[in-house]
């Protein structure tokens, strides 16, 4: 989520000069957004209170009076008719706020999103503002090759949107001189309707920028446009983490149907860096969230559909299969050393091509699968069976040749669920015929409560035991209620088989 004008996050304490107490009038905090923070105590409150200001002219003339102890400020809601007032108001300080590290300048229209010819441009001097590290911007640019922004370590951009892709390039060929810059938000910062549909296409430029500290990287805009940031920003190292939030509705309205995973991801199979080394792969598509993970060595990239349709069962069951396509294409094409795989979803629509093409080649180096089907059970036979499948022609070669651990849940009914297990019994002992057992398996069965009596504790051992012949050193068998959660509760039942190691 993006800070409004009332988060801050608290800083450290500064140390204070020989002025020890202010006094000022407070005003209640409903009747403005305009709220400064000290770093002494104020009117009887320790530092660190915030004190509301009726607007955000009047707050800067009265703040004046203390450019040592002002800590963090918001200025906000201006319209764009009194931001003339507020720039005034800071071109008119005649002495260093020294003490302030957190700004926040928000501009409101009265139509909700502006125009980018509505939005106007904020100024701010390094002499006034020696000590600024934070600073958000919503509805109002800057020039973003000011000197301030090379002393500022966290930026957010909302609601400021670029004019086509060429000026977007443009301010991404001006990062790297944000030399202290380590986190870098933009919501909205990509969202004019001149920027292409189809990618990379309107970006041939070639050059990639390396923000030398910039380790936290946050963007939500259309899906689409995406692949623009993701081709020419690198952000790289084993802290590093971006999350991409790609919104996808409208495209969809429009008869795109990709994926929206294959849409936020460049053609060029270099990029993005976090996938094409990523050993860690997680897919999870459910009713909470719909997010491709991919966990490498350079950091740790997100990409998130908030608006991807999982309304109903069918929708999700869709969503989940799409997605797991878009899995497939982006990290076999760019030959990721996939180590590490989890999918969560409703897997019922999945069809066995489509779990043979990704074992085969994604698979090639996956050590341990995780499924957790969120469905009804349907379509678990379709991956265990794919789990056997040789993708050579004398049947002595299995996909997925180092898998060590497989853990998977599923939802079952009493008619079902023997049947699953043999399906697992199956899979476990053609792997074990090939010389390619599993070190470890667990298997977890959801189903109604009041079924759960039918699994007895002798029950789940019979197939511990059996399960146990086939695998090297772990076997977990669980028969659960249905509202438990297959990989962090407590079962109702089960039992552990330790083989040999």
């Amino acid at each position: 989520m993006f800070p409004t004008a009332h988060s801050f996050h608290r800083l450290k304490r500064l140390p204070s000069t020989s002025t020890r107490y202010i006094t000022i009038d407070m005003i209640a905090t409903n009747n403005s957004s305009t709220v400064a923070t000290f770093d002494v105590p104020v009117s009887g409150h320790q530092a660190g209170n915030a004190f509301c200001y009726t607007n955000a002219y009047t707050g800067l003339i009265e703040l004046q009076s203390y450019p040592t102890h002002v800590r963090t400020l918001a200025l906000g809601s201006i319209s764009t008719i009194k931001f003339e007032a507020v720039q005034f108001a800071l071109r008119s300080f005649t002495q260093p706020f020294s003490s302030l590290e957190e700004l926040s300048v928000t501009v409101c229209y009265p139509d909700g999103f502006p125009r980018p010819e509505d939005i106007p441009q904020l100024e701010l001097s390094t002499d006034i503002f020696p000590s600024l590290r934070k600073l958000r911007l919503d509805g109002v640019y800057m020039d973003w090759e000011d000197s301030v922004f090379a002393q500022l370590t966290h930026v957010e951009l909302r609601n400021c949107p670029c004019t086509d892709s060429a000026q977007f390039e443009d301010f991404l060929g001006i990062l790297p001189t944000w030399s202290s810059l380590t986190e870098l938000r933009l919501q909205h910062f990509l969202c004019n309707s001149t920027f292409s549909s189809d990618g990379m296409e309107v970006l041939e430029c070639g050059y990639y920028m390396r923000p030398q500290n910039l380790r936290t990287l946050v963007v939500e805009g259309a899906a689409h446009q995406i692949p623009l940031l993701l081709y020419n920003l690198d952000v790289s190292g084993p802290d590093a983490n971006v999350h991409i939030m790609g919104h996808w509705r409208f495209q969809a309205a429009n008869g795109d149907n990709r994926s929206p995973f294959t849409a936020m991801v460049p053609l060029d199979d270099n990029f993005p860096v976090m996938f094409k080394s990523a050993k860690v792969v997680s897919l999870t598509v459910n009713e909470a969230e719909a997010t491709l993970v991919g966990v490498s060595d350079v950091g740790t990239l997100t990409l998130e559909v908030p608006d991807f349709d999982r309304s109903t069962p069918s929708a999700r069951a869709y969503a989940l299969r799409k997605s797991l396509y878009s899995l497939t294409e982006i990290f076999a094409t760019r030959r990721a050393p996939v180590q590490y795989l989890s999918i969560t979803g409703d897997v019922s629509d999945v069809s066995p091509d489509d779990w043979d093409t990704l074992f085969q080649h994604v698979g090639t180096q996956l050590r341990q699968l995780t499924v957790r089907n969120t469905g009804t059970g349907r379509g678990v036979e379709h991956f265990l069976d794919a789990l056997v499948k040789s993708f050579d022609m004398n049947q002595s070669q299995l996909v997925c040749p180092h898998l060590q651990t497989l853990a998977f849940s599923t939802c079952a009914n009493p008619s079902t669920t023997g049947c699953m297990l043999q399906a697992v019994q199956s899979a476990i002992q053609n792997r074990a015929r090939l010389n390619m057992p599993l070190r470890n398996l667990s298997v977890t069965v959801l189903m109604d409560s009041d079924y759960l009596n039918e699994y007895t504790p002798q029950v789940i051992s019979s197939h511990v035991d059996a399960f146990g012949q086939c695998v090297k050193d772990e076997v977990q068998v669980r028969v659960s209620p249905l509202e438990f959660d297959s990989m962090h509760g407590e079962s109702q039942s089960g039992q552990v088989h330790h083989g040999p190691s």
